[in-house]
């Protein structure tokens, strides 16, 4: 049996060898690419299944996971921050690498089954929950990406995460501190609030904190027409009028109108779901007004009080005022 699994492994290694080779020394250009962005727990998974409908895109799942060895070597980290002055040469090369493509891990391309199927994509699609706090850098280098900002509501996002803490999330927003750019660039007026949920605040406060912070920074750096913000709760509620806002944003004809052939996929949750149902404001249930109330604090600090109704749809014109502000 361990010989047998020592084959295995020098077989995956030598994939994976070979496979490297090609899309590195023989990289393919694509018509678009699309850099799907979010929160963990926030429906990217299910997203880029519905984007990525009738398979004409390179899929990429998380190919910025700080556990592979390519990303740790460079210095990559949970939602790291980048800006002008504290630029890294070396993620920033290998950030322009994976949006190009020339990158592969076995994991990122579950979607995409044989290599020798590559010349049929067109099109790329990353989806990624580890690089909100990035991605504008990366896309002023590498204009040719659109970015795509995926919103789930918070409570629902905290709470997924607390049923799934064996995860690779980020637990203590203390860590965010670690980052003086990031402090110096928008979170030094949030360091007293930082420091109290840490040392005082719940699973749910330090979740609902992480969430605001890698949501409040994107929406304050990109303008208006760099960026598409779209919220989970209306995939579940219009998933065409979504996919038809991607298809105007890239500028790119998905057939959506009349060729909806794998419009099931709407219906099924994704491989990363841990429910089998797509509701949206289940969460009411399963915290008090206690939580409520100290979560909602930490919002209304960003500005996100209000960004949701009592029914949990998003308000959009909270949205675009924040957005405005950046104008």
């Amino acid at each position: 049996m361990k010989q047998k699994s020592n084959m295995e492994l020098r077989k995956q290694r030598l994939i994976k060898i070979f496979v490297t080779y090609i899309y590195k020394y023989y990289p393919k250009q694509y018509d678009k690419t699309i850099w799907l962005i979010g929160s963990g727990r926030s429906g990217t998974t299910w997203v880029s299944s519905l984007i990525n409908f009738n398979n004409s895109f390179r899929e990429l799942f998380e190919p910025f996971h700080p556990s592979y060895s390519e990303l740790s070597a460079v210095g990559f980290c949970q939602h790291k921050y980048l800006n002008d002055a504290n630029d890294n040469i070396a993620i920033e090369t290998l950030s322009s690498q994976i949006l190009k493509g020339n990158f592969y891990q076995k994991r990122s391309e579950e979607a995409n089954r044989f290599i020798w199927q590559r010349p049929r994509y067109k099109n790329m699609l990353i989806k990624d929950i580890f690089t909100n706090l990035l991605a504008y850098q990366i896309c002023k280098t590498n204009k040719y990406v659109k970015p795509v900002l995926l919103i789930r509501n918070p409570f629902s996002v905290a709470l997924s995460k607390s049923r799934t803490k064996d995860w690779y999330w980020m637990t203590d927003p203390i860590d965010f501190l670690n980052q003086k750019e990031l402090m110096n660039d928008f979170l030094n007026p949030f360091e007293n609030l930082i420091k109290d949920i840490s040392k005082n605040g719940t699973h749910l406060d330090k979740q609902i904190l992480i969430w605001s912070i890698i949501n409040y920074v994107p929406l304050k750096q990109f303008k208006g027409n760099e960026l598409l913000v779209t919220f989970y709760e209306d995939w579940v509620i219009n998933p065409e009028k979504e996919l038809n806002r991607i298809q105007e944003f890239v500028k790119l004809d998905l057939s959506v109108n009349g060729d909806f052939k794998d419009f099931k996929k709407f219906k099924k949750p994704s491989k990363t779901s841990v429910t089998n149902n797509f509701s949206i404001s289940n969460w009411k249930s399963q915290i008090n007004q206690e939580q409520l109330k100290s979560a909602s604090d930490i919002l209304e600090r960003f500005g996100f009080k209000e960004l949701y109704d009592e029914n949990s749809i998003p308000n959009h014109f909270i949205l675009e005022s924040l957005i405005e502000e950046n104008k």
